[in-house]
Parts: structure tokens; sequence; C-alpha cells
């Protein structure tokens, strides 16, 4: 799908569905890395907004929630699978 929207932008031809479908994978897949480093983290993953004991700067967790509203932003995954379907 990567493909197709790079060969239609390059013929100056629009996305189409292609584009749909690469924003929901890539979207939800952003989002369940960010969760499995948390869940990787253990109960440390869970720490948030300057704790003295919070990892890699609490960047899992503000990606975590940034790619959820990105999911949510751009359409909920439902709709965006009954558009491509």
């Amino acid at each position: 799908n990567g493909m197709r929207v790079l060969s239609n932008q390059l013929k100056g031809d629009p996305g189409g569905m292609a584009k749909l479908i690469v924003k929901l994978q890539s979207c939800e897949l952003a989002h369940q890395i960010s969760a499995l480093a948390i869940d990787a983290m253990g109960e440390l993953g869970i720490l948030y907004g300057g704790s003295p004991r919070e990892r890699e700067g609490g960047n899992w967790q503000w990606n975590y929630m940034f790619q959820l509203g990105l999911i949510i932003g751009g359409g909920t995954a439902q709709i965006q699978k009954n558009i491509i379907a």
C-alpha cells in the first residue's frame, strides 16, 4: 500500500483508499508498539510527569496517548474500516 501511495503521488493522482489503509495500519501499529514498551517497563511504565523513577522521560506514555488521539482524530478505526470496505 505504501508503494501504491508513492506511485500515485509520482503520477499526480490522489492516493485513494491506499492512503486510508496506510494511515489506519500505521496509527494502530504505533499505538501497539507504545503499549508494548509501557508493558515491558512493568510497574514503572505507568509513571509520568517528572517522577524521579520515570523511564525514558515519559516518551512512551506520551506517544501512547498521542497515537490514540491520532486514531480518534482521523475518524475512529471502525469508521475508517467501513469506508475502506
